[in-house]
């Protein structure tokens, strides 16, 4: 008799949303959770997973060299030889079981059973998530997206560069979120939206924990006081200095730090997202010079974005040449 996977496996945690929404803190307080830990961004799910997969089955070895080079999961801090111990002996049997068993690791070296995933990108992948896990429990961390607006225009290292891409920025992963999560319904997908954790964070807590299994615990509410020891895990501690103060309030507020032409063409992009996840607007009708602010960065953005992947699809067929140049000439 076949069993459901929920019947062999506990439910794997994801924390997902758009960046710059707090899921760092997020997974914070559950890693400070005495039962459960949950490592630094992986953005390895979804890298390259046709290359240990093929008719001859999952290539576990190859899995294993691959991992042991990827510079996000070297953070985690895993010896290569438990690493191989826990994927080799014996190998894997498919995908999902070595990436489970990778987590699991993970908590064994932090001396827990239970294990999740904090990464916000997989807000796209939302349905891909489920059907790898079918143990997998989403919860989807939404912020008001003026806010993540200016924290994107603080970072400038990385992600949007202008206020009307951000919008787009946001919109385009707070909806695809929800409209997936819905699909999978509330037993598999919750919402929680940064202000009310902020503003109740034990109310919030008690029912995500719920959620994913969990009895909710005090240490969740002290997650600040890890601080250090939970940023070891992630790829650029310096982003996420947040992370060393309690839940604060108001450490962006778009009504006093965003000027009035920068939320009138974010409002221009993503107004109606807003309302719809229940954000107060500043305009009811947007501004014309603000429409046409919007439409100009929009298209700028998305010029930027056309070039990059061309110079991406050409590096690649470069390399491609240059691989087959190499072995028509037996590598020479």
């Amino acid at each position: 008799m076949k069993h459901d996977v929920t019947d062999v496996y506990s439910p794997f945690v994801f924390i997902v949303g758009c960046g710059r929404s707090g899921t760092t803190m997020l997974r914070s307080m559950f890693d400070s959770h005495p039962d459960i830990a949950i490592p630094g961004e992986s953005g390895f799910i979804w890298q390259r997973r046709a290359r240990f997969e093929g008719p001859g089955g999952f290539d576990a070895h190859r899995f294993v060299d691959y991992m042991l080079q990827h510079r996000r999961f070297r953070r985690w801090g895993l010896e290569p030889s438990t690493v191989k111990e826990g994927l080799l002996e014996p190998d894997a049997d498919d995908y999902a079981e070595a990436l489970r068993r990778l987590y699991r690791l993970f908590a064994d070296s932090r001396g827990v059973e239970r294990y999740g995933d904090k990464t916000p990108g997989h807000v796209l992948r939302i349905p891909e998530l489920a059907d790898l896990f079918g143990e997998a429990r989403i919860i989807h961390l939404i912020r008001d997206g003026r806010n993540v607006a200016l924290s994107y225009m603080d970072i400038k290292e990385w992600g949007p560069s202008r206020v009307a891409e951000a919008a787009l920025h946001w919109r385009r992963r707070v909806e695809q979120g929800r409209k997936d999560g819905e699909v999978l319904g509330p037993e598999r997908y919750q919402e929680v939206t940064y202000e009310a954790l902020v503003d109740d964070p034990e109310t919030e807590l008690r029912r995500l924990a719920s959620f994913v299994g969990l009895a909710f615990h005090d240490s969740m509410l002290h997650y600040f006081e890890r601080a250090p020891e939970v940023l070891t895990t992630e790829l650029h501690p310096h982003r996420h200095q947040g992370l060393f103060k309690p839940p604060t309030k108001g450490l962006r507020d778009w009504r006093s730090k965003m000027d009035e032409g920068d939320i009138g063409c974010f409002e221009a992009v993503a107004g109606d997202t807003l309302s719809a996840f229940g954000y107060e607007r500043r305009f009811e009708r947007v501004p014309s010079a603000a429409k046409v602010r919007a439409r100009v960065d929009v298209g700028a953005s998305q010029l930027r974005r056309s070039t990059r992947l061309a110079k991406g699809a050409g590096k690649k067929v470069q390399r491609r040449w240059r691989s087959a140049t190499k072995s028509a000439m037996g590598d020479k």
